[in-house]
Order: structure tokens, then C-alpha cells, then sequence
């Protein structure tokens, strides 16, 4: 699963990198994953936690620009963020399964 959302984000990000930036969109549940596993690798100090959150500004303005997109194609905004919070609500336990056991889910 982690492995299909990062192809799927390298997919999506390479049509923003060639200049069709009207056509990026980021997935709501990808979006969510990706704050998980950002959360979870703060609270486990994967790495440095400046570096973590550097590396998670380029992703949020991601999300950032694909919500523009959205907004601008005609979709209500606070539609949009409810969808994205539904998102988060369906992807909850696999937030809440790394957080109580993460040394299940290290190889």
C-alpha cells in the first residue's frame, strides 16, 4: 500500500513538474497518508525532526495547490475539506495501529 501511494503521489507531482498545473489533484486519501506517516515518524524520531518537517512543506503546498485546482474547477471549498477530513476519519486505524504498536510495522 505505502509503496502504490508514493507511485501515485511521483505520478501526480510529475504533472505538476511539467507545467499542467491545472490538471494536478491530490488524492484525499493519499493526503492523509501522508500526514500520518509524517506523524508517525515525528513521534518516532525516524530522523531529525527539522528534516521531517522540511521535507513536509513541499508536500503541503502540494496538497495546497491541488485544493486551489479544486476550488477553482467549481468545487465548494468546504465540501472539498470534508471530504478531506472524511479521508482522514477512514484512514484513522492505520494511524492508530502505528502509533500503539510501531515495532509491529519495522522490518
Amino acid at each position: 500500500m505505502e509503496a502504490r501511494a508514493s507511485a501515485e503521489l511521483a505520478h501526480r507531482s510529475q504533472a505538476a513538474l511539467s507545467g499542467r498545473w491545472a490538471d494536478f489533484r491530490m488524492p484525499d486519501n493519499l493526503w492523509a497518508r501522508i500526514v500520518y506517516d509524517f506523524l508517525l515518524a515525528y513521534r518516532l524520531r525516524t530522523i531529525n525532526r527539522g528534516h521531517l518537517l522540511g521535507a513536509l512543506i513541499p508536500l503541503y503546498l502540494a496538497w495546497v495547490a491541488s485544493h486551489i485546482n479544486i476550488t477553482a474547477a467549481g468545487a465548494i471549498p468546504e465540501s472539498h475539506i470534508e471530504a478531506v477530513a472524511a479521508a482522514f476519519e477512514a484512514d484513522k486505524t492505520y494511524l492508530v495501529s502505528r502509533w500503539r504498536w510501531p515495532d509491529r510495522f519495522n522490518p
